[in-house]
C-alpha cells in the first residue's frame, strides 16, 4: 500500500480540549508533531461536496493520525487552526489511504 508522506510540506501540533481538573477545560498536546500537507481551499468544492462552510484550509494525513472535530492545530509557520470535519479517505488516487481535515483559521 503506498503512502502520502512524499507530499507532507508541514509539521502540525494537534491540541485537544481535555479535563485538567473538576470542571476546568484546556486544550492539552495530544502528538508532538504530525507531518500534513496543507492549503488553502481555492474552490466552494469542500463546501459543495461535504456542506462543510467555515473551510479556509485543507489538510492531508496519515490514515493513522488522531485528529478529531475541534481539535486546535498549529503550523510550523505559526498559524493556528480549528478543525471543522475529518474525512477518512480509503484507497484513494495510486492507492493511497489519508484522512483530509477541513480547517478553518482560529481567530486571534
Amino acid at each position: 500500500m503506498a503512502t502520502i508522506q512524499h507530499l507532507f510540506n508541514r509539521i502540525l501540533l494537534i491540541r485537544r480540549k481535555t479535563i485538567i481538573s473538576g470542571y476546568k477545560q484546556d486544550f492539552q498536546t495530544v502528538t508532538a508533531e504530525q507531518e500534513a500537507h496543507v492549503q488553502k481551499v481555492t474552490s466552494k468544492s469542500t463546501v459543495d461536496i461535504y456542506g462543510i462552510d467555515r473551510a479556509e484550509y485543507t489538510a492531508w494525513v496519515d490514515i493513522s493520525c488522531d485528529i478529531k472535530k475541534n481539535d486546535r492545530v498549529k503550523d510550523d509557520l505559526g498559524r493556528e487552526y480549528v478543525v471543522v470535519a475529518v474525512i477518512e479517505q480509503g484507497q484513494d488516487t495510486a492507492i493511497n489511504e489519508h484522512k483530509e481535515v477541513i480547517l478553518a483559521c482560529y481567530p486571534k
